[in-house]
């Protein structure tokens, strides 16, 4: 009898597991003060969410921020998206079995900066009123914060407060404007631990520290670590002060002080570590052997990207390591990051802005869908965070392309690379199901929004059954149509279930990615498009049997376990 047969026929009681005992399992808080309330520990050989020192499947529900006097339980994507579910879709959610809330907090809410009468950044006021709402709907809940550190103002057009009292602290692109606080601002690295202090230490004066199993650090637009402003079209960053003297710093620390190693190496005899600028936006998007850089003529470019992408995770390793420690270890740490297998797309691509016509640069018209976001992204130090002892979770949608009827449920990032180094994967599944509201219907049809039940199913189906073999938790939002709901009861006792089955990654075939490859790549389409993601959703996804992903440096450390076959 075939594995599948097994678990469809052997009820789950027998193991000890039913939708009861799931929810025992999260409703009983922590007797022993010392026992983390979450934490990532191996469990039958991958890395396993513990809630007060039970191993747990995550299912989590992606909702708005609750507030006193707005409904909630929906994912509030646009200011004209209406109001989808609501406390009452929580509970029947609760039902199934998923009580790990996640929603956001910080931005502009909490971090929202001095204002008339107040002349403080940070106001907590609205927290305890806001958590509570979820806890009055669910008893059970725990809760997983996602914090926007970002101040910035791209979707919106209008600049707040962090632009008015820190305008030197602000990102400059190629448009000359500024979108946003640089990642090489101090003062916005240094505000933003003191935020996450601040948030962490009122949690625990207003009792519900044990309630927050998770805290996930979030920076750019999206809160994903990708500046859409200097990475999403042609455009170009980051040309500010600010940057413009960490990249010396960096350079100064990656050529030791030494000024002929610096010249040598770009090929440039009048260069010196004060001298040196962020490359011009047609030096970013130009290479100069066919696809490929020539690190004889554009080391320069490759030195920045290198920067920003240690920029970037340094920051996440730096945040997270404030938030463990504010937690006193009791709660769990982590990010949006590592985009590798899909960071070659930009916002033509999800249809956002008027992109498509192109524009002139300083170098003649550049077409704005034409480049990838994979090196500006700062996504291409993933190693360095997945190795860092104060990350215990990482986080990737499932990929925008191809994800309908007959694609594929693929994230992001390199998942047994995750598991590898004893992070928790968690897939955030935000399909368009058939119960999306009509405006939601105008993205582009290659991300796959269902048109009824039955391929709404086979979706979740398909996305739960690749997450469950690769170790991972999910959360989704809120779904309003009640002829799924027996669908998710299934998907979050099955996932209990598998807890207590081997895990270990039993795939013979294993596909290597190199980071530091990509950074000697083209920008465009062309290549970068090509050599990954269409190569997994279009070859990969029907070779036919299981694949285990990596980093290549997973291999070179040589502490892998065997494959048949090496890609």
């Amino acid at each position: 009898m075939k594995r599948r047969e097994i678990i469809k026929l052997v009820p789950l009681s027998i193991v000890g597991f039913t939708a009861s005992s799931i929810t025992s399992k999260l409703s009983g808080k922590n007797s022993n003060s010392s026992t983390p309330y979450a934490q990532v520990k191996q469990y039958n050989g991958t890395p396993t969410l513990f809630l007060d020192g039970k191993p747990t499947y995550y299912s989590g529900m992606w909702v708005t921020t609750p507030s006193p006097d707005v409904q909630w339980g929906h994912v509030d994507w646009s200011d004209q998206f209406p109001l989808r579910g609501n406390a009452d879709t929580a509970q029947h959610h609760a039902e199934l079995g998923t009580h790990i809330y996640v929603f956001h907090v910080g931005g502009r809410r909490e971090w929202c900066g001095p204002r008339e009468g107040y002349s403080g950044h940070f106001d907590f006021s609205g927290v305890e009123a806001s958590f509570r709402r979820i806890l009055e709907t669910d008893p059970h809940a725990r809760l997983h914060l996602r914090i926007q550190l970002e101040q910035g103002s791209f979707r919106s057009g209008s600049e707040g407060w962090w632009h008015k009292v820190y305008p030197e602290e602000c990102e400059i692109t190629t448009e000359g404007k500024r979108p946003e606080q640089s990642y090489a601002s101090k003062i916005w690295r240094d505000e933003a631990k003191d935020f996450l202090k601040a948030y962490v230490e009122h949690i625990k004066s207003i009792g519900l520290a044990e309630y927050v199993i998770a805290y996930q650090v979030m920076a750019a637009q999206s809160g994903e670590w990708t500046k859409w402003s200097s990475a999403g079209t042609a455009h170009c960053g980051d040309y500010s002060e600010p940057m413009r003297q960490h990249f010396r710093a960096f350079l100064r620390e990656k050529y030791n002080g030494d000024q002929h190693a610096l010249k040598a190496s770009w090929n440039n005899s009048d260069i010196t570590f004060d001298t040196a600028e962020v490359p011009s936006q047609g030096e970013q998007l130009q290479t100069r052997h066919y696809t490929f850089r020539d690190p004889s003529r554009e080391q320069n470019v490759i030195d920045y990207f290198t920067c920003l992408a240690n920029l970037s995770s340094g920051h996440i390793i730096d945040f997270c390591q404030t938030i463990k420690e504010a937690a006193n270890n009791m709660a769990m740490a982590g990010v949006f990051y590592g985009y590798t297998l899909f960071g070659a797309y930009n916002q033509g691509f999800f249809g956002e802005r008027n992109i498509g016509k192109g524009f002139y640069g300083e170098t003649g018209k550049y077409d704005s869908i034409a480049y990838s976001k994979i090196q500006r992204s700062g996504h291409l130090a993933f190693q360095r965070v997945i190795e860092s002892l104060f990350v215990d979770f990482v986080v990737s949608p499932i990929g925008y392309g191809f994800r309908g009827i007959g694609g594929d449920g693929f994230g992001a990032f390199l998942t047994e690379s995750v598991r590898h180094h004893g992070k928790l994967c968690i897939t955030e599944d935000d399909v368009l199901l058939h119960d999306n509201p009509p405006d939601r219907v105008q993205s582009p049809p290659v991300r796959g929004r269902t048109s009824n039940l039955q391929e709404s199913i086979a979706v979740l189906r398909r996305n739960f059954g690749r997450a469950l073999i690769h170790g991972q938790g999910s959360w989704r939002s809120p779904i309003a149509d009640q002829g799924l709901y027996p669908t998710l009861k299934r998907f979050n006792e099955l996932g209990t279930f598998a807890l207590q089955l081997d895990r270990v990654p039993g795939a013979e075939i294993a596909i290597f990615v190199d980071e530091q490859s990509m950074m000697y790549e083209t920008l465009k389409y062309n290549l970068n498009l090509a050599n990954i993601p269409n190569q997994i959703s279009q070859g990969i996804s029907r070779l036919g049997a299981p694949a285990d992903f990596y980093l290549l440096d997973d291999l070179i450390e040589g502490n892998l376990p065997a494959y048949k076959l090496y890609i």
